[in-house]
C-alpha cells in the first residue's frame, strides 16, 4: 500500500461517519389569492391538494404562480424566487427520528431602491412533518396576496 492510499484511509476513519442528513425535499406551491366575487371558490388545475390548507382564508380565487420541489441542504440557505419582488429562503436545521424537520423559513422582499439590501418580511422557524402542508401568506401581490404552501416530502 502506498503512502497516499494509507493517508486517504486514515483520514476517512478519523473523520467518522457523516451525521448530516440528506437534503430535505420541500414541495413549494406559490398561489395568487384574490377576491373576485365568485359564487363558488375557484382553484386552478393542480391546486386541489392545497384546498384544505387554504380553506379558512377569505379569498374565492386561487391561481397557481409556480411550483417546485426544493432539495434544501441542512445548515445552508436554499432560495426560490416567488415573484419579481419576493424570494423564499429555507434553511433546514435538524431532523427528528420521526422524519420531522426543523427549519428556518424567511421571505425576503426587494426594496424599491435596488441599491439597498432585501428586507425580511416574514421570518419564522417551523417543524415540518412529512406529508403535512403548512403555509405563509400576507404578501401583497397584484390586487391580492401571495400564499405559499409547503410540504416536507
Amino acid at each position: 500500500m502506498n503512502l497516499v492510499a494509507l493517508t486517504i484511509i486514515v483520514g476517512a476513519v478519523l473523520a467518522g461517519p457523516d451525521d448530516t442528513p440528506p437534503p430535505a425535499r420541500v414541495a413549494v406551491v406559490v398561489v395568487h389569492a384574490t377576491r373576485e366575487a365568485r359564487e363558488r371558490t375557484h382553484f386552478d388545475p393542480g391546486l386541489e391538494p392545497i384546498r384544505e390548507t387554504v380553506s379558512d382564508l377569505n379569498f374565492d380565487t386561487y391561481r397557481k404562480i409556480a411550483a417546485k420541489v426544493l432539495n434544501a441542504s441542512f445548515e445552508e440557505e436554499t432560495r426560490f424566487k416567488l415573484s419579481k419582488k419576493y424570494t423564499l429562503v429555507l434553511t433546514p436545521l435538524s431532523k427528528a427520528r420521526n422524519g420531522a424537520v426543523r427549519m428556518k423559513v424567511r421571505i425576503d422582499m426587494l426594496p424599491e431602491n435596488l441599491r439597498k439590501k432585501p428586507v425580511a418580511v416574514i421570518s419564522t422557524t417551523v417543524v415540518a412533518k412529512p406529508g403535512k402542508h403548512f403555509r405563509l401568506g400576507g404578501l401583497r401581490y397584484d390586487g391580492g396576496e401571495l400564499v405559499i404552501v409547503m410540504e416536507l416530502k
